[in-house]
């Protein structure tokens, strides 16, 4: 059994420091995540029954009860996870999410 990587964690803390409201829910998706096994869509939605897929392996995670979105490109045949794109609902409905570029959360 091997539990889904996600690359670039440093991207994650970072997002912590910029939103400190969302630190405590973004860690746990985090933590949960890196203990899974996911093979699938169907495995994902099991403990992310909200997640929706928006193209291009990339999944929208619901954080802090919808306050925040997640955007993250996952390859389940090699089990890593890529943050794409993390911020509050307000700025996720400005943007793209199926074509949204690595957004670097120092600038």
């Amino acid at each position: 059994m091997m539990p889904v990587r996600i690359l670039k964690r440093k991207t994650l803390y970072i997002y912590c420091e910029k939103y400190s409201d969302a630190k405590s829910s973004l860690l746990a998706w985090h933590d949960l995540v890196s203990k899974r096994q996911y093979d699938n869509h169907a495995d994902l939605k099991n403990d992310f029954p909200t997640a929706d897929y928006v193209g291009g392996n990339r999944y929208v995670f619901n954080i802090k009860g919808n306050r925040f979105r997640l955007i993250v490109s996952l390859n389940f045949h090699v089990k890593l996870g890529y943050v794409k794109w993390f911020g509050p609902h307000a700025e996720y409905e400005k943007i793209n999410a199926g074509e949204v570029k690595y957004a670097d959360p120092c600038h």
